[in-house]
């Protein structure tokens, strides 16, 4: 789905318009500016890249676009965005604040401090299952001893 027209036909009748990003780039011509579709395609791509390679990264590659829009198009707008957001804090050191494992609360959402390629990630989520004895349960519901002092906890805006 290319034009704007076919895309505000899909919205009238209900659906979230897919995003074909070859389709998109052939038909660019000099100072198109992209929707807001392939713009959520594009910055999930580059989230996709910066966890791959770090904020370094000169170019996204066309495997990440590809992913980024094969995500948009089975969740929509709203998801891709909030996957890029998820994504781009993971690999932001400003985005965390340490926590001790004497301050961890059971329940308590928190990821691991890690590097990939040298770079600053955080691993994650976990929960912590039992601050006393320092155990982690993990997404697919392991739980699983982590002594090392390497807690992280978003930072509240």
């Amino acid at each position: 789905m290319g034009s704007t027209k076919e895309k505000i036909e899909a919205l009238r009748r209900g659906e979230e318009p897919k995003v074909n990003l070859r389709e998109e780039l052939k038909s660019e011509r000099p100072g198109d500016v992209p929707g807001p579709d392939v713009r959520a395609v594009l910055k999930l791509a580059r989230a996709y890249q910066g966890v791959e390679d770090g904020p370094d990264y000169v170019t996204t590659s066309w495997a990440n676009q590809e992913r980024a829009q094969a995500f948009f198009n089975k969740y929509g707008l709203g998801r891709t965005l909030d996957e890029s957001f998820r994504l781009e804090v993971l690999v932001d050191p400003e985005a965390w604040v340490e926590l001790a494992w004497e301050d961890a609360q059971d329940g308590q959402d928190v990821y691991l401090r890690g590097t990939h390629g040298g770079f600053f990630r955080a691993y994650g989520g976990h929960v912590v299952f039992s601050a006393s004895r320092r155990l982690l349960r993990n997404s697919k519901k392991e739980t699983f001893a982590h002594y090392a002092e390497d807690l992280l906890v978003r930072k509240k805006d």
